[in-house]
């Protein structure tokens, strides 16, 4: 893996931490400043409605248990190709749970305890699809 000191220069985001459980979302908010990132924090639907009016973000890490998370994933913003995309956040993750999550409309899971490889290939994905990655390959030829 990288250097987590470089990490967010070479793979940008802009991400909010949605969660409704304070010690998860510090957990998680921790976790993404280890890899040089500013997230930014939400406790529930209304305060992810209310900061992604506010900020455009590339990335939403979300808890599947928030109350009213629904009514976000409906919202007309997400068939923009503006949207931020959702990683949905569990305890513990089976097929039938994958494919909810697909079902759901989340773009990705991940689950707790979050293990930072796996974090990480998420955000490197996350930052290509947005358009943002900083890494150029060297022309070895």
């Amino acid at each position: 893996m990288e250097n987590l000191d470089t990490f967010a220069i070479a793979y940008p985001l802009e991400i909010l931490v949605a969660d409704n459980d304070p010690a998860d979302r510090a957990a998680t908010s921790h976790m993404l400043i280890q890899f040089g990132y500013k997230p930014d924090q939400a406790a529930s639907a209304g305060d992810i409605a209310h900061t992604t009016a506010e900020k455009k973000y590339d990335v939403i890490l979300v808890d599947v248990g928030i109350p009213g998370l629904e009514t976000i994933l409906d919202s007309p913003e997400r068939t923009t190709n503006l949207k931020p995309l959702f990683i949905a956040i569990a305890g513990a993750a089976t097929n039938n749970f994958r494919t909810a999550t697909l079902v759901t409309r989340m773009d990705s899971y991940i689950t707790r305890p979050m293990d930072q490889v796996e974090l990480s290939l998420q955000l490197k994905a996350c930052s290509v699809l947005a358009g943002k990655c900083c890494i150029r390959m060297n022309d070895h030829s």
